[in-house]
């Protein structure tokens, strides 16, 4: 490609073209030799007519890609129209050849072509600043869905860990020989809690609930709280009362309910680690069936209600991805039901669940 080719001489007449030519002074380049480098004092541009020239700074792992000049491109204009140290590097990647134009060749296109050589050079300038952007745009985007596929992952374990630890001390009863009731059902239940588990989250990243509605009763609906989370809560001093009937038979897919409100119950056990109350209620109120959990765990800071039930929005738990309580709004929504807490900062908060009692 010959120098009055080049894009930065776009649409002037020959006679400036071939004058521009004249003052440049062709370079040619070996493989990943450096034309500029970063903090560099020059105020130098190039035109390139072959090879590639690559613009940007840093080694290795930590390089970052500016611009890839082609044959028709050039660079270094910036240092010409706005002096100061250079802030990247330029390297060939290949073998090279670039028209060099010193400040006296520069000052001389604009005297023959003013307008034309500055409106060709913010152009490409500009173009090469919006390309960067959708560059550092696409990999924004591409770290932050591995920063969520991590969180997860993360809240997918950390929700295991509850049916798991059921298992792990089902299987330890039945090896020393310690009575435990009903082995078989709560082994069967923890399964049945991971697996639906995984289920609820797929079904919450598509979109759809997934409901299998029937009739159910409080009583094998409470099971995995019991199991999972309230045995245990028990067991670290925290009193937990119920005030429910057992035998009540309610409208509900008991695999998403159950793990709604285990989500509330867990999240109630964290902020009461050195024991507290937990008032678990269940009650029918015409049509409908609402359920009130409440603790005494201090409240909610302020701040914190307005995103509490956003997905991926965490409040200060190692372990939490943000996905609980949006998941658990999700499936109370599926049912045609409200969800709404109740806080007291410095007191304690209260979950209030409300399903009516016709299928969805």
């Amino acid at each position: 490609m010959s120098i009055e080719e080049n894009q930065l001489l776009a649409d002037m007449s020959g006679e400036v073209r071939e004058e521009i030519a004249r003052l440049a002074e062709v370079i040619d380049v070996a493989e990943g030799e450096v034309l500029f480098d970063l903090e560099d004092e020059s105020d130098e541009m190039y035109l390139v007519l072959g090879g590639r020239i690559w613009l940007g700074r840093g080694e290795g792992e930590r390089r970052v890609t500016f611009a890839m000049a082609g044959p028709g491109d050039f660079f270094g204009e910036m240092s010409y129209f706005a002096p100061a140290p250079r802030s990247a590097r330029a390297q060939a990647v290949t073998p090279a050849r670039v028209a060099r134009l010193d400040r006296a060749a520069i000052e001389r296109a604009l005297e023959l072509a003013p307008a034309l050589f500055t409106r060709n050079a913010m152009s490409a300038f500009i173009r090469r600043v919006r390309a960067s952007n959708d560059d550092r745009v696409r990999e924004a985007l591409q770290q932050e869905r591995l920063q969520i596929v991590g969180r997860t992952a993360l809240g997918i374990v950390h929700d295991l860990k509850n049916p798991i630890s059921v298992v792990h001390v089902a299987a330890a009863c039945l090896e020393d020989g310690i009575p435990l009731q009903d082995v078989p059902g709560r082994l069967r239940r923890a399964a049945e809690s991971m697996t639906g588990m995984l289920d609820g989250l797929l079904a919450f990243t598509r979109g759809d609930a997934g409901l299998q509605v029937q009739p159910v009763s409080l009583r094998s609906l409470l099971l995995p709280l019991e199991e999972q989370a309230l045995e245990g809560m028990e067991r670290r001093g925290v009193q937990v009362e119920r005030d429910l009937d057992p035998d009540l038979v309610i409208t509900a897919d008991p695999g998403r309910l159950s793990r709604a409100l285990l989500n509330i119950v867990k999240n109630a056990g964290e902020v009461m680690p050195d024991g507290g109350r937990l008032s678990l209620t269940v009650r029918q109120e015409g049509l409908d069936v609402v359920f009130s959990i409440a603790d005494t765990g201090g409240g909610i800071p302020e701040e914190v209600l307005p995103t509490l039930f956003d997905a991926f929005v965490t409040h200060g738990k190692s372990g939490g991805t943000g996905l609980g309580m949006s998941i658990t709004k999700s499936f109370v929504e599926a049912h045609g039901g409200t969800i709404e807490v109740q806080n007291v900062r410095g007191t304690g908060a209260t979950f209030v669940v409300r399903l009516p009692q016709v299928s969805p």
